[in-house]
């Protein structure tokens, strides 16, 4: 197994909150341009899209969701901050998204989703709710097809988001878990035959994210650039 899977699959992968800062001089408030602390603390305070903290120490609602997710309760009240080097107008490039290519005893890999019409709370939401799915599943689908292995059922899913508007655009959480289970390889036989893989559990995982008009910053690198 290799050694990236090895720690999704025992949760060593669960995100800490990210630091920092963007350091951007060029550009225009709310594309990543302007200068000042990510966590876009405003005269007034974000609020967050999602179940969250209360100011008497309550609990929001945990939020809706469907078959197949899992929710943990609260999130924090306010924004992380994400430290990521902005591209400045016009040089953003961003590296090739996971997406193996895979043939008998694994699944397709899943398709990215369209950017969202607005950078608006609802519509990003929906959008990186969307992305982390594909974005996780293709990366662990990616470690099991450079494994050689084969699996019987493969998902991942969104346990659930916040996000929050900041002045320099939306900064979003999104909470995925997955899991597999392994079987024999049908191409293999005889003393080939791999002992198939047991079933595992991934750890829930968050993953932060930014969202502006020229681009999306996954854990603090630029992984879509829309200009």
């Amino acid at each position: 197994m290799n050694r990236r899977r090895y720690l999704s699959v025992a949760g060593a992968a669960l995100a800490g909150a990210v630091t920092g800062c963007l350091d951007d001089s060029a550009g225009t408030p709310g594309d990543g341009g302007s200068t000042g602390d990510l966590s876009g603390t405003a005269p007034q305070p974000a609020t967050p899209t999602g179940s969250a903290s209360t100011d008497d120490g309550g609990t929001d609602p945990p939020d809706t969701v469907t078959p197949g997710t899992r929710t943990t309760g609260t999130r924090a009240a306010t924004p992380p901050s994400i430290d990521v080097e902005t591209p400045a107008p016009g040089e953003c490039e961003a590296p090739s998204r996971p997406k193996p290519s895979t043939g008998e005893g694994l699944p397709d890999p899943r398709e990215y989703p369209d950017p969202p019409d607005r950078i608006e709370p609802e519509p990003v939401k929906s959008y990186l709710e969307a992305y982390e799915g594909a974005y996780r599943y293709n990366y662990r689908l990616a470690d099991l097809a450079e494994d050689g292995a084969c699996v019987e059922n493969f998902e991942t899913y969104v346990e659930g988001s916040t996000v929050w508007q900041t002045e320099r655009g939306i900064v979003g959480e999104v909470v995925t878990w997955g899991s597999y289970t392994g079987t024999t390889c049908s191409e293999t036989s005889g003393t080939d035959t791999a002992t198939p893989l047991p079933h595992a559990d991934f750890f829930s995982q968050p993953a932060y994210y930014l969202v502006t008009e020229r681009f999306l910053v996954l854990d603090g690198t630029v992984v879509e650039c829309w200009e």
